[in-house]
Formats: C-alpha cells, structure tokens, sequence
C-alpha cells in the first residue's frame, strides 16, 4: 500500500512539473494546503480572505506573473458565473461575490483583463476562474457559508491556484437571480456538477471532465442567461435553441431557458412543446428536480404569485410528467420534502402527504405511472435551505422531486 502511494505522488509531482512548465515556471514540488478562513468572517472579510490568498499563489508562480507583468497587452481571465452548490442557482450573494472578487484581483494586476463568460472570449483566454457558495453549520448549530475558488488553465484543464474561506451566514443574500427564481426545475444536471467539484479542486488537480469538456456550450447558455435576466427574452430564447443544437451536450438548463423565454414572450403552446422536450431529457438522465412548492404545514401548492409565478402552469407540468414517464421504461419515485419546522415526525408524513397528492394527480393523467411511481416522505432531511423561515426564502425546501429507481 505504501508503495503505491509514492508511486501515485510520484506521477502527481511529474504531472504538476509538466503543467507548470508550460507556464514557464522553474520549479513545482508539493502544492501548498488549501486555505480556509476563520468561521468567525464577516462574509466580506471571507471574499477578501480568499481571494488575497488565491492572488498570493499566483505571486508564488514566476512564470504566471511573469507573463502578467511583462506582456504589452492584457492577458484575459475569464469567469463562469459563480453558483451556489447547493441550489446550482446563481444568487445575490455570488453576484456579489463574484464582482468583489473580480475587483480585487484587477487590482492586484493591472495586465490582467477580467472578461465575460462568452464563446468569443472563451477562445482568448488562457485562465478561467470559477466559484461557489455552499451552507454549513458551525458544532453549536450556527448557519455558515464556505467560498470555494479556482483558478484553472484552460489548455490543460488544471487547476493553478485554489482557496476556500468559511464565514458567518448573516446579511448573504441567496435570493436567486431572475432565471433562478422563474425556473421551474433546479439545474443540477451533470455540467453543473462538475463546475461544482472542479471549484472544490486543489493546485494541481484536474478539472472535472463533465464540466472542463463542455466549456463551449456552457458559454453560449451563459450568455442566453444574461439575456434572459435583462429581460431580452427573444434574443435568449434564440440563443437557448443555440446551445441546444449540440445533440452532443443537451444541457437541461438551455431546454429549460427555451421554455422560459416561450412563456416570458406569450407562447403558450409552444411552451408546453419545449417543458415536453426538457422533460423527455430530464426523466431518463435522472435530472427531474421540478419546484411543486407547497404552502407550508399543507398539500395545497404556493399561491404566492411573485415567489411561485408558475402555480398556472401546474396542470401543463403534470401532463407533460404524466405523457413522458408513459413513454418512458423507467420507473420513478417521486419524493416529498418539507421545511425545517415542526417535529421529524410531522414533516415525515406532510412530505409523504406531499408526494403521494403529486403522484395521484399523475395516475389521473395515465393509470399505469400507479404501478411504476412510489411516493416516499423524506421530511426535513434533504433541505436545500434549511431557514425554516416557512416564507418565500425557503420555499424550495417544501417540494417534490423525481427519482430514477429499479422497477419491481
């Protein structure tokens, strides 16, 4: 065992040394720990933290800053939109993170230009910065946030430099960007998995594949995403259809984007054509995490029109569920959350409650999904928030999703 071990470090030192040489650095050895700040941080305190200490490892990097220092033109740092990896969802507080972030490194290096994740500058940059936000607890229960960053070249998928910082969660902002907030499925598909482990990598380790080899797609989804959120909805949906044309990389979130800009632009029936096309994906790729928010303590659904803007679309949803998994040979089931409120036990059954109102409405629209479907209860286990607020903050907390399982 011992001896592959140093076999292993040996093969990992030789392939740091031949990255880095290619940055024209005079020497590699072993990769500094990952930092982690102090969980007693503002969340401020924590974005400076991190980003000092992934600025102090390029420092650390002489061909890097050389090459930063002594080009005449700007040499390109782009960044994917930082996530929360939680949710997968973009939110204020990785906006902010990602502007302080970004400000603080263009100060730090005057030759280094911060661009936009687009497939234009995406084919002229040689560094790629990614980010996310992700909740923890302190031993006495106290709600944290932890900053995972990386710092990756592009060429050869590696990560150069990567720091992490933990903070207090009080004044972060995790309400979700305008495309995040009027999806009506979380986008946790394998890409946005992958952008959330290749955050968490350290100096040297290569990027995740399911992310690092779809870098092109994910760009040009990106920018449907910012059309999207400035209300540009037919040059998103254009755009969204773009992205989908890659019959090698059908992401769910551009067939999601193309759902939303056909109900933003009034086109109802072409919408229910598209929530068909991401459900036909969604259902055998095992991605179905769809937002059938409840009231809380209730099976009834969230009227609240600003938070739940989709509560008219229900039945179309369900239709479309109930004509897919028909088609389909898999078998799912279909599991309730609630929020963190009220005893294990309660929530354990309102969850069961939950699911089992959603798969009866299904059987409604085909008799068969009965015997393929099985509703499960997992109460407050599984929260993607955790407030227990019981408002439109954790509403994502009180939903049902769907679960590829072994037919009996």
């Amino acid at each position: 065992m011992s001896s592959n071990r140093n076999r292993f470090r040996s093969l990992l030192a030789a392939a740091c040394i031949a990255v880095l040489t290619g940055w024209g650095l005079t020497a590699c050895g072993t990769m500094p720990p990952r930092a982690t700040g102090a969980a007693e941080m503002s969340f401020e305190q924590a974005i400076t933290f991190s980003t000092d200490d992934l600025i102090a490892q390029i420092k650390t990097l002489p061909g890097v800053l050389a090459k930063l220092q002594g080009m005449v033109d700007k040499r390109s740092l782009i960044i994917d939109p930082m996530i929360d990896a939680d949710t997968g969802q973009q939110t204020m507080a990785t906006a902010h993170l990602e502007r302080l972030v970004s400000l603080r490194i263009a100060q730090a290096y005057a030759r280094l230009k911060i661009v936009s994740f687009q497939p234009a500058e995406l084919a002229k940059s040689d560094l790629l910065l990614i980010g996310t936000l992700e909740r923890e607890s302190s031993p006495d229960g106290q709600p944290l946030v932890k900053l995972n960053l990386a710092l990756i070249e592009i060429k050869t998928s590696t990560t150069v430099a990567s720091s992490s910082a933990v903070a207090v969660a009080r004044d972060v902002d995790m309400k979700p960007t305008p495309y995040y907030r009027d999806s009506p499925v979380l986008v946790m598909d394998r890409t946005t998995l992958g952008y959330i482990r290749t955050a968490a990598t350290s100096a040297g380790q290569q990027a995740d594949p399911d992310y690092a080899g779809k870098l092109g797609n994910s760009a040009v989804v990106n920018e449907a995403t910012r059309a999207y959120d400035e209300q540009q909805y037919a040059l998103a949906l254009d755009k969204f259809r773009t992205a989908n044309h890659d019959k090698s990389d059908p992401r769910l979130k551009a067939l999601n984007g193309e759902y939303m800009s056909h109900v933003k632009l009034g086109q109802i029936r072409q919408s229910e054509i598209a929530f068909g096309k991401m459900m036909a994906y969604a259902i055998p790729n095992d991605v179905l995490q769809i937002r059938f928010l409840f009231a809380p303590g209730s099976t009834e659904f969230w009227k609240d029109s600003v938070t739940n803007p989709y509560l008219q679309y229900y039945p179309m949803w369900l239709r479309q569920i109930a004509k897919e998994l028909a088609l389909s040979s898999v078998c799912m089931a279909i599991v309730g959350h609630t929020s963190r409120t009220g005893s294990e036990a309660l929530n354990t059954r309102l969850s069961l409650q939950r699911a089992t109102a959603i798969q009866q409405e299904l059987g409604k629209e085909s008799p068969q999904l009965l015997g393929r479907t099985e509703a499960l209860g997992m109460g407050f286990r599984q929260n993607l928030i955790g407030s227990g607020t019981d408002d439109a903050g954790d509403a994502l907390d009180r939903r049902v999703e769907f679960k590829v399982v072994q037919c009996r």
